[in-house]
């Protein structure tokens, strides 16, 4: 059997609202980042990334983020809480985690930005422009009826 993917769809909203957000939260930091006071440029732009990253992450599918959590959470706790890692040395114990958590956190929120850039790109260039899309040929399982 022959199939052929014509769009991926790795969208759980698709709001346009959504999307708007996330254009805000970054103009929110970035305007942050222009700001004199200290503590003010780290409000902003921390308000500018969370509106920004909630928007991501409520864009993707569930499965997505829970997977790229999971790899994040793998990597901070390889890279935080390893034993004579060089990034860590100098923090105590809830410096460790807190960074681990934000590891996951922006790992999460980059790799879902990644995989809907990439589905919107791969929509855009099989659907719209008509190059085609990735074909798969599957075979029926005959013996799956059948008694070993």
């Amino acid at each position: 059997m022959n199939y052929q993917i014509k769009r991926i769809h790795p969208y759980w909203h698709s709001n346009p609202l959504i999307l708007a957000a996330v254009a805000v939260g970054v103009v929110i930091g970035l305007v942050g980042i222009r700001l004199d006071s200290p503590f003010m440029r780290g409000l902003v732009v921390a308000l500018g990334c969370l509106l920004a990253g909630g928007s991501i992450l409520a864009m993707a599918r569930p499965v997505l983020s829970a997977f790229f959590a999971t790899l994040g959470l793998i990597g901070g706790l390889f890279v935080f809480l390893r034993p004579g890692s060089q990034y860590a040395e100098s923090m105590v114990l809830w410096q460790k985690f807190l960074s681990t958590a934000l590891f996951v956190y922006f790992y999460t929120i980059l790799w879902d930005s990644i995989a809907l850039v990439a589905a919107a790109l791969y929509n855009f260039f099989s659907d719209t422009v008509g190059l085609g899309g990735i074909k798969l040929d599957l075979e029926s399982d005959e013996t799956s009826g059948e008694a070993s």
